[in-house]
């Protein structure tokens, strides 16, 4: 069984036998990776709320002047 994928991206040849300038390459990587993030950051800030608590914790070693 032979499995046949897409030969452009093992050659890093476009189907139309031109090549992608690397500079577009780069920056198509570059904006997709972003975009990803700030995807992933805004989900985050917008879908999950921190559960509100208050926290005390004594600091040893340090003595209160009165």
């Amino acid at each position: 069984m032979v499995i046949m994928g897409p030969t452009w991206l093992i050659t890093n040849k476009l189907p139309q036998g031109r090549q992608m300038p690397s500079l577009f390459r780069f920056l198509s990587v570059v904006g997709l990776l972003f975009a990803v993030t700030a995807g992933g950051l805004y989900a985050l800030a917008e879908l999950f709320e921190p559960v509100p608590k208050e926290v005390s914790q004594t600091v040893h070693g340090v003595k209160i002047r009165r």
